[in-house]
């Protein structure tokens, strides 16, 4: 999505209702780091525990790369086996471990729209 809106392109999603728990790169790291470093033991999600639908990352990344492209919201149909919510519980990780996401969803998208476009002025460059 974020390279489509980068070269200014339509980008065909689904309605984009489903809900999900995204994370940063970076506090995905960290949350593992400081996991092998404790105690625990047994299953621990590594997540954020927050939940966004798909349609409110897409409306914030186009609104990081400043308008360019467009994300086309119901132009893919939904498919049957995509669940409508997938949120963790993060009861362990936060309670057990004391660890939480160091980036919001807004800093991640941010951070990650910097990347591509840095990543791309190299390439290109």
């Amino acid at each position: 999505v974020i390279n489509g809106l980068l070269k200014a392109e339509s980008v065909a999603c689904s309605d984009g209702a489903q809900i999900r728990d995204f994370m940063h790169v970076t506090d995905v790291a960290s949350a593992f780091v400081a996991l092998l470093r404790s105690e625990i033991e047994g299953a621990v999600n590594i997540a954020s525990g927050q939940a966004f639908t798909i349609r409110q990352i897409g409306e914030k990344l186009i609104q990081l790369v400043g308008g360019q492209g467009m994300v086309e919201f119901g132009a893919l149909p939904k498919r049957p086996d995509d669940p409508d919510s997938i949120i963790a519980d993060v009861g362990r990780l936060q309670q057990e471990l004391g660890w939480k996401p160091a980036f919001s969803l807004a800093e991640g998208l941010a951070d990650t729209v910097r990347w591509w476009q840095n990543y791309k002025e190299s390439v290109n460059g």
